[in-house]
């Protein structure tokens, strides 16, 4: 009788046990790290409670070997001994978990290569569902304090010769050497070496070199810093043809991969490269789609200062080897200006029709040749009605948010912002008091033909405004001084959504001398084309998860919208200019945000509209290494470029306590989650500069939402905190985003499961 009451007694006190799991996991931001003797590390426990009940008595153990020193902890253990932490948790609520950061610091005796081994455990007094996760192991692994210089190079080059990159001789350029510390570990007493190929002589540095001992350049940086970026530019001068190797070497005491160390920049020297075309801005070389030109036009473009420039007119099906055999006779020639800058007028190319067209350059006896040496044909159609119509490509303007744009090439491209209203400019011929003429002054209409969100429609936009260039004078020679004079035709369009490609055809309208009725084109022309959206972005390339090639859009929450971006201006063979915007009504440098007065107001966007040339973007940001593009040749259109910048600095704070009381942000901030990474949950802080409307939510890798903190929710000024504890995702990589005052920040987070 006695044993039949015990044995219900333990049955009835095992029913009122809680029923669920306790489970407890254990992690460091350490393991994604070398992890050296006398390091400071900072171990995770993440505990949690799965019943449809209250768990009481729960107790977290954890046990750090005798490598590991205990600094302090949050929370603060219950009791302590030599080698045993204990928190006495109390009861859990249904469904609660929490976490513990404990703070350690590694011995300085520390074996290297042998692992530090802590174990954590959780106990309450629950019935059980799945003992098997009440431990918890983790091992750390000590390495060596050695650090990992990685180093590329990259060289700002016109063009590329059978996949090399070309360089002109006697014509300074220069190229970039990129260093990174990715461990971390300091990298003392740290040497850059850079031996500069024979035939090429050294013209200077950025920063100045330490030493220079005959073509071996060197920088002596001292201590490089744990995930450290350094950047250094050298401009070197090639005195000879032939292909040229420069190497690059860092040197320190101790490095984890010597191999990353070394880097080389292989280039081809040739007598001088092929002329760039600038306008007319043709782009085909197929018969079917010719550039119209009047025999007024006039080709001008870049080449090497002082070469001499031929335009020839040869065969329509392209020619390989030398131009003058296939047959190719010459149209006119001229010389380029120190400015690299040249111009033809096609004086003897005076006949109707198909054109086909090639330029060569002559330097010191030398000619220039195209890659693989096949000479492919610019295809122009000459018109002579054009010149009869007096089309003024050099006052061919379009005005777009207080800049103007001077394309000066028919059937060329220029662009500007979304949604953004334009003016045209197109300045001809046509009879005096055309705009008492509404029979006249309607067949000056422009047809747009719209390319937008995959549609296709057209419309035809009329004459806003026309006015007569010069009351006092007429044509030149046209013998009807009272007659046809040069105006202005003016056209006004509101603007487009981003993305859209506007092409604009003109009919031409031909007012004869003799004062009879104007005889009408019967065939529209492609004057230009416009496209909507048409520069360039800034974006995190980790974030973005791969480079966004001009027009991608990269991802929203990889734009940078706080980097200053400069357009430079090429202005001779090896002198370079802030490009002067503000003779156009435009700012240079940009910022990339949507409130600096720069007439840019979509973030992570910037624009320039520059005129024909050679430019480079140049762009910085807080944390993020300095970035230069390649030589971009613009002929008639914006600055067409994604600029994707790699984060340098702020790499080990992901993991780092942010400051309690950091000093007060002027404006709206969004700080590094913490813990990151972390299990059951972790803690987001933003600060508002004023009361605002606050969104806040969280992304995958891929872009798409996955959980809303908050949504248009009232909030204060000040700094604001809340915690945060995933349902149902999965380990990886997301993203959290705020959004307030116009402001939208983006930063990362890691969910170990």
């Amino acid at each position: 009788m006695k044993k039949i009451f015990t044995l219900l007694f333990l049955t009835v006190f095992l029913n009122v046990r809680a029923q669920g799991d306790l489970s407890i996991s254990l992690y460091s931001a350490s393991i994604f790290f070398d992890t050296a003797p006398g390091d400071t590390v900072t171990l995770i426990a993440s505990y949690s409670w799965t019943g449809t009940t209250d768990a009481p008595d729960v107790v977290v153990n954890c046990e750090l070997p005798p490598e590991l020193q205990f600094i302090n902890a949050f929370i603060e253990p219950t009791s302590q001994t030599a080698s045993m932490l204990s928190w006495q948790l109390g009861t859990l609520s249904a469904n609660q978990g929490g976490t513990i950061f404990i703070i350690c610091v590694i011995d300085p005796n520390a074996v290297i290569g042998v692992p530090i081994r802590i174990t954590a455990d959780i106990s309450g007094a629950v019935a059980e569902a799945n003992p098997d996760n009440n431990i918890a192991v983790l091992e750390l692994n000590v390495s060596a304090p050695i650090p990992d210089l990685v180093m590329f190079v990259w060289a700002s080059f016109e063009e590329m010769d059978f996949l090399t990159f070309a360089a002109e001789q006697n014509v300074p350029f220069s190229f970039d050497i990129y260093f990174f510390n990715l461990t971390n570990f300091t990298a003392p007493n740290t040497v850059i070496y850079d031996t500069i190929p024979e035939n090429c002589q050294f013209v200077s540095a950025v920063p100045e070199p330490t030493s220079i001992n005959g073509r071996v350049i060197s920088w002596d940086l001292g201590t490089v810093d744990r995930f450290y970026f350094g950047h250094i530019q050298v401009t070197i001068l090639p005195t000879e043809l032939g292909t040229f190797k420069n190497i690059t070497y860092a040197a320190t005491d101790y490095d984890k991969d010597f191999s990353s160390n070394h880097v080389s920049l292989t280039f081809n020297v040739k007598a001088l490269l092929q002329p760039k075309v600038l306008s007319p801005a043709v782009k085909s070389s197929d018969k079917d789609d010719p550039i119209i030109i009047g025999t007024s036009t006039k080709f001008s473009g870049l080449a090497r200062a002082g070469a001499k420039v031929t335009l020839y007119e040869g065969p329509a099906d392209g020619c390989f080897g030398d131009l003058q055999s296939c047959g190719a006779e010459e149209v006119g020639s001229t010389t380029a200006g120190t400015d690299r800058r040249w111009e033809i007028p096609l004086t003897n190319l005076n006949e109707d029709g198909l054109h086909f067209l090639y330029i060569q350059a002559e330097f010191n006896g030398e000619k220039s040749s195209p890659s693989f040496n096949f000479w492919e044909p610019m295809v122009v159609k000459v018109d002579t009605m054009i010149d009869a119509i007096g089309f003024d490509f050099d006052n061919f303007i379009i005005s777009s948010g207080g800049s103007n744009i001077l394309p000066r090439a028919l059937g060329g491209s220029s662009g500007t912002t979304p949604n953004t209203e334009f003016r045209i400019n197109k300045r001809q011929n046509a009879v005096r008091g055309i705009r008492d003429l509404p029979e006249y002054l309607e067949k000056h209409g422009l047809k747009l033909v719209i390319y937008e969100g995959g549609n296709v429609y057209e419309e035809i936009l009329p004459v806003s405004e026309v006015n007569e260039v010069d009351e006092g004078n007429a044509v030149s020679g046209s013998g009807a001084e009272d007659f046809v004079t040069a105006h202005d035709f003016i056209y006004v369009h509101k603007g487009f959504g981003a993305g859209a490609t506007i092409e604009i055809w003109c009919l031409p309208m031909y007012y004869p001398e003799d004062g009879s009725p104007p005889i009408s084109g019967l065939v529209w022309v492609k004057c230009h084309e416009i496209l909507i959206d048409p520069a360039g972005y800034v974006y995190d390339i980790e974030i973005a998860g791969s480079e966004y090639e001009w027009p991608q859009v990269p991802p929203e929450e990889s734009l940078i919208k706080n980097a200053e971006v400069v357009a430079m201006m090429r202005t001779g063979d090896a002198s370079w200019e802030r490009w002067p915007a503000e003779e156009t009504g435009q700012v240079n440098p940009q910022v990339t945000d949507s409130l600096t007065e720069d007439g840019i107001k979509i973030p992570g966007y910037f624009a320039f509209y520059v005129p024909s040339g050679q430019y480079q973007v140049k762009a910085t940001a807080p944390n993020y290494a300095d970035y230069i593009s390649p030589i971009l040749t613009v002929i008639d259109e914006p600055v067409f470029h994604n600029v994707g910048m790699r984060r340098i600095a702020n790499v080990s704070g992901l993991w780092e306590t942010p400051e309690e009381n950091p000093e007060t942000p002027a404006l709206y901030t969004l700080y590094q989650n913490y813990p990151n990474p972390f299990n059951a949950g972790t803690i987001i802080k933003y600060y508002l500069p004023k009361e605002s409307v606050v969104s806040l939510k969280i992304f995958d890798i891929n872009g798409r939402q996955v959980a809303t903190l908050l949504e248009n929710e009232w909030k204060s000024s000040g700094m604001h905190t809340l915690q945060y504890s995933p349902i149902g995702m999965a380990s990886g990589v997301y993203f959290y985003q705020l959004s307030s005052g116009g402001y939208t920040l983006s930063r990362k987070f890691i969910l170990l499961k």
